[in-house]
């Protein structure tokens, strides 16, 4: 009777009995049950004496009555899928129209029937919800040798092993569901070691643990893949202290399982730092919420990268959209990534991020470490310090200009190469508009934060718009206008090489001027003026009032790249461009 699995009649929550006798005097027999969740009032023991050991609230003393018992699974199998008698034979019936009655009979009925009892046949068997709990005769479940697929999920079956060999007895399974059993995987690494003591528990794989991985191996064929889903009831990931069935622990236990390359942890409670293992096999990984709240995603996809190499599909949606937590990471950041992590993970082909808001950055972060990502799924795109979110054209568009042409598909919609361009034009057009709003240090952070915009302007040849480019000329160093952007500068870069020739023709004696206005003195374009350096104030009014009919009594005169300067009304006339700004650019802003 002890370790029986049992479930509760009022709450249908399972548990397993670890006593059965009388209670503190009370009258009649009481069952102990350690429940899966914390729902009793005890931990084993009532006015100071202690009947068995669990968890503080997962105890509870009950009568016989408010429990219903685990059943085998032969027994659960035979019981709804194989007919003992003819009282439920229904090859005939009686039919009325209100006047008189006709028999029918079903052709094909008994033949029909016979299909069904004849179990060696199914390939796939529902017992969700059922009673089972333990395997039942060995013997008996090897008549179902055509079953692929086996439903457990719900039942008061929590022994691991047990779950490992139905692997074993029927050869052709290849997908166990076992959701809300409560399973402690936790269990296949806690080893008997001998002490000086005596025997005692500690950390390592069990031996029956062992046994089974052995000859699953040796069994099962190469070309075996095995799936297993061991979802948790949502809510449970939140329990303190956390539960050991879906700790990180416990996941360790479940992966290390050979032959299997599908596996489904949604709603665990792991930790990123616990995850050091490696396993190649996994192919397809679920892990839905399974992480604690405030996680950075940069660090789950890294470590899930290198935990699982081979990963060709991996599931994070996150339901409360608090757990996992798009960081902004800096360009430099991500580069710096590139270069120290060695376990970029090529084979990824499906993301889900559903409910998860990303930065920018963060998807940079995941062009980096999934260089062949083809569906991806996220709630949208947070941008600005106020954490706005973009609408859905914006978020498609990033998407795409971020992850590349290799992109299939974002959030359920399909993108062909046209879908692509249009999305990548969209991009370039709204960088663009924001480009135009940044001056100095501001457009430069903002360009090197961007490194595929250069890309994308030459695959479309979108030309940068003057006034822009020459605010780019500005801050940009030589070098990195002629490789990244003198293809798409088109006319705005002729005057500017018109500039480098004459500097260099006279030996660095000429400056360049950079001429905007603000306000009611605003110019459509920028002017670019190349002046010798011994230019005096006077000389540079008289050419800006005679050449281009401006004014230029009020404004500020500094150096290339800065808001300041100097009061252009309190340099003296006779001052020369090199007295007051040193160098050999500077830029003049009117007001």
């Amino acid at each position: 009777m002890l370790g029986t699995r049992v479930r509760s009649v009022e709450t249908g929550v399972a548990g397993t009995v670890r006593y059965v006798g009388e209670v503190g005097g009370q009258r009649g027999e009481f069952y102990g049950v350690e429940w899966d969740q914390p729902v009793g009032k005890y931990d084993g023991s009532y006015e100071g004496v202690v009947y068995f050991t669990c968890s503080p609230k997962h105890g509870s003393f009950v009568k016989r009555r408010k429990l219903s018992f685990g059943t085998p699974l032969w027994e659960t199998i035979r019981a709804k899928y194989v007919r003992t008698t003819d009282s439920d034979d229904v090859s005939g019936m009686t039919v009325t129209d209100g006047v008189r009655e006709t028999a029918v009979r079903f052709f094909g009925q008994q033949k029909l029937d016979r299909r069904h009892q004849d179990v060696s046949r199914l390939t796939e068997i529902d017992l969700q919800g059922s009673s089972v709990s333990t395997l039942g005769d060995p013997l008996a479940l090897q008549q179902l040798r055509a079953l692929t697929t086996i439903e457990l999920s719900f039942t008061l079956l929590n022994d691991p092993h047990l779950v490992l060999e139905l692997f074993l007895l029927l050869p052709r399974l290849e997908t166990v569901l076992v959701n809300g059993c409560n399973v402690r995987w936790d269990q296949l690494l806690l080893a008997e070691k001998e002490g000086t003591g005596g025997p005692r528990v500690g950390w390592g794989r069990s031996l029956r643990f062992v046994a089974l991985c052995e000859r699953l191996r040796r069994e099962r064929g190469g070309d075996t893949r095995l799936t297993i889903y061991a979802n948790a009831p949502e809510g449970l990931q939140d329990c303190n202290p956390p539960l050991p069935f879906i700790s990180s622990h416990a996941f360790h236990a479940l992966v290390d399982v050979p032959r299997l390359t599908r596996l489904h942890c949604d709603f665990w409670c792991l930790e990123t730092s616990q995850l050091y293992f490696r396993r190649p096999e996994l192919a397809h990984l679920s892990l839905a919420s399974s992480f604690g709240p405030g996680t950075p995603l940069t660090d789950v996809l890294d470590t899930l990268s290198r935990a699982f190499p081979h990963l060709v599909t991996l599931a994070l949606p996150d339901t409360t959209g608090t757990r996992l937590v798009s960081t902004s990471l800096s360009l430099k950041a991500v580069e710096r990534h590139g270069r120290i992590c060695p376990h970029l993970n090529v084979s990824l082909k499906s993301l889900n991020l559903h409910g998860v808001s990303l930065q920018p950055d963060a998807l940079r972060f995941i062009d980096l470490l999934h260089p062949n990502l083809e569906e991806i799924w996220f709630s949208g795109i947070e941008a600005g310090t106020k954490s706005e979110r973009l609408l859905s054209r914006d978020t498609r568009a990033h998407a795409v200009s971020l992850l590349g042409e290799r992109l299939r598909q974002v959030n359920w919609e399909a993108l062909g190469p046209e879908d692509r361009d249009s999305e990548e034009r969209y991009y370039v057009q709204q960088w663009l508009k924001a480009a135009q709003g940044r001056l100095g240090e501001a457009l430069l952070a903002f360009y090197r934060a961007s490194p595929e915009v250069p890309r994308l302007l030459l695959k479309h040849q979108v030309e940068i718009p003057r006034a822009l480019a020459l605010k780019l000329i500005e801050v940009l160093p030589t070098n990195e206008v002629e490789e990244t952007l003198k293809p798409v500068l088109s006319e705005a870069y002729r005057p500017v090489a018109e500039v480098d020739a004459l500097d260099e023709k006279y030996g660095g004696k000429v400056m360049r001027v950079l001429v905007e206005g603000v306000g009611r003195r605003s110019l459509q374009e920028p002017l670019l003026l190349l002046l010798p350096r011994s230019t005096q104030i006077w000389r540079l009014r008289a050419i800006l009032n005679t050449k281009f009919q401006l004014e230029a009594e009020s404004g500020r005169l500094g150096a290339a790249g800065s808001c300041w300067g100097e009061d252009l009304a309190r340099i003296s006339p006779y001052s020369r461009l090199d007295d007051v700004i040193g160098g050999t650019e500077c830029r003049l802003v009117l007001t």
